[in-house]
């Protein structure tokens, strides 16, 4: 299922030369089952095409080794080793693995990637459009234990040690795409661009000095309409969780894609999360993560990692906003 983003960058700029020497460009193309967005200030259309070409063959080359959908890439094999034996794993591979090790445990396990066993349980189901058994879920469960992984960065392996184990970057992959895209750019000299992955947006700076990236979040439980107010962000990343786009609906519940891994369920909370972080693959996993945590727990986390939240909660009685201390000074 195709996943649109769910954030919508309102961009209030002018496609005119920002100087003598700098002009603004944008390319688009489906990458990961949504829309893969560059925005950025180049000298000429020539370099820009040629940029943007070199990007999106970088985005390929990392889906080849993380997604599950790709039976053929490096997530897959080791997947295939789980219970058999350590599989040597790429540089970007382990620098992911490392990622996701901290955010598990600076999570208390809400953000978990051996959560694979369980997307394909859901996965499934949705197909089906009949939820897991409890007893399914519980057998599943047992091997969705990411403390379990042995990740060994001297020998540059990983190993699961259970028998049907499945690792799923769901919740980071886009993120951390949208982040090594962006510092490329920067390595090339193109120091004002935005990103966005499906919703995982990646700014430097904004094309016109004096302005800033407009960001619009959307209403709960909307795919169109947006808050009145606009972020207005530069040098950060910022990501938005929901079940807007992928769900389920069982016996008039709605189950979200988005899975608790200590319950095993699909989220029913009508809950939309936007995370500004420093960067697309922080910022991916505490959006992800706080779609499950406790609000108390969110708010803590995302203010131990220096970012800043909005989580909107939809109530019988209407939709309930939470925010960090800082959020507001953000929006205009």
């Amino acid at each position: 299922m195709k996943k649109l983003s769910t954030i919508l960058a309102c961009l209030l700029l002018t496609s005119a030369c920002v100087n003598a020497q700098l002009s603004r460009f944008q390319y688009s193309s489906e990458k990961m089952g949504s829309p893969f967005n560059l925005i950025f200030a180049a000298t000429d259309k020539a370099t820009a095409d040629k940029l943007s070409k070199e990007c999106l063959l970088l985005v390929d080359s990392l889906v080849s080794i993380f997604s599950d959908y790709d039976s053929a890439s490096e997530l897959n094999w080791i997947n295939l080793h789980a219970g058999i034996s350590p599989v040597h794993i790429s540089s970007q591979m382990l620098d992911l693995l490392l990622i996701a090790k901290k955010a598990y445990f600076e999570s208390n396990g809400a953000f978990n990637i051996a959560i694979g066993p369980l997307s394909i349980l859901w996965r499934k189901a949705r197909k089906l459009k009949k939820i897991p058994t409890s007893d399914e879920i519980s057998v599943t469960k047992k091997i969705v234990n990411f403390s379990l992984v042995e990740v060994d960065s001297a020998k540059q392996t990983v190993f699961l040690p259970l028998k049907g184990m499945r690792l799923d970057f769901g919740g980071l992959g886009k993120g951390y795409i949208a982040q090594v895209v962006s510092n490329y750019l920067i390595t090339k000299g193109i120091n004002q661009s935005m990103i966005d992955a499906g919703g995982k947006i990646i700014m430097s700076k904004p094309i016109n000095p004096n302005d800033s990236w407009k960001i619009g979040i959307n209403l709960s439980e909307s795919k169109t309409a947006i808050l009145n107010q606009k972020l207005h962000l530069q040098n950060c990343a910022v990501a938005t969780s929901g079940d807007i786009y992928q769900f389920m609906y069982f016996k008039n519940r709605k189950y979200s894609h988005i899975i608790n891994p200590q319950t095993g369920y699909g989220l029913n909370t009508l809950r939309n999360v936007t995370v500004i972080a420093k960067d697309g693959t922080q910022a991916d996993w505490l959006s992800t993560a706080c779609s499950i945590l406790s609000i108390k727990q969110c708010l803590q986390l995302v203010a131990s990692n220096n970012g800043e939240i909005l989580i909107a909660e939809q109530k019988r009685t209407g939709v309930i906003y939470y925010k960090s201390k800082g959020f507001d000074e953000l929006l205009k």
